[in-house]
């Protein structure tokens, strides 16, 4: 598989927002850019139920193991997890939570189709950045060779930047998954940075998250790295 710049994977599923009346000024090509890349990115079918796996967390060399059960049928995931640790517990749910609310079957049209956009730009790496109004969350896109690259959100006092470093792309569909980004949340006076690496498998025909690699930066503290793997992945 060939690795290139991605698109873009979102902080929390688009659909769980509030949309605002649309613009009537919608930009047909900002709109034709977003539409494309929102839709080179793999993701489950409407039949797609969900999994369940068992898990080893590891960080500064001490690991954790648990079970969990993704249900896509359900807001944010769905994600039960069972295991000694809180906080471990708490970490486990959010990560693979993001992945699965990302995964889940959507339509551009659903998830945006309120919302309007327009061409703002040059945005990093060379992209075309795009406005968006009428979203409760996000606030503009960079779109590139495709992919989304970048996007910002926020509201009531929060910020949000996430950029793609990499995807994986499928050969046989055409689509992208996602393997590096970056975040950076701020809220107050307060910051946290992170970078997730995902690797996806194959299991009985359905591409699915079996691995993470985690950084988390708490403001000056020293960043930490922790792993997240899935084992026994079965579908429901």
């Amino acid at each position: 598989m060939r690795k290139t710049w991605l698109m873009l994977a979102m902080l929390a599923p688009a659909a769980l927002f509030s949309f605002a009346s649309a613009r009537a000024e919608d930009d047909a090509r900002a709109r034709k850019m977003m539409e494309d890349a929102f839709n080179r990115r793999y993701r489950w079918s409407e039949g797609f139920k969900g999994f369940t796996a068992d898990f080893v967390f590891t960080r500064e060399g001490k690991s954790v193991k648990g079970t969990l059960k993704a249900d896509t049928t359900r807001p944010r995931g769905g994600i039960t997890v069972e295991c000694e640790d809180a906080d471990v517990k708490k970490l486990v749910s959010e990560t693979v939570g993001s992945t699965v609310g990302h995964s889940r079957a959507s339509q551009f049209d659903r998830a945006f189709g309120s919302c309007s956009f327009s061409i703002a730009g040059e945005g990093t790496h060379g992209g075309t950045k795009i406005a968006i109004e009428g979203h409760g969350f996000f606030k503009d896109f960079t779109v590139k060779d495709g992919n989304i690259i970048e996007n910002h959100g926020g509201g009531e006092g929060m910020s949000t930047e996430v950029s793609v470093h990499e995807v994986v792309w499928m050969a046989e569909s055409g689509k992208t998954l996602p393997h590096a980004y970056a975040f950076k949340i701020k809220h107050g006076d307060r910051e946290q940075t992170g970078k997730n690496v995902e690797n996806w498998r194959e299991i009985d025909g359905v591409w699915l998250p079996t691995r993470w690699h985690l950084t988390r930066k708490e403001e000056s503290a020293a960043a930490v790295h922790s792993t997240l793997v899935l084992e026994d992945v079965k579908l429901n």
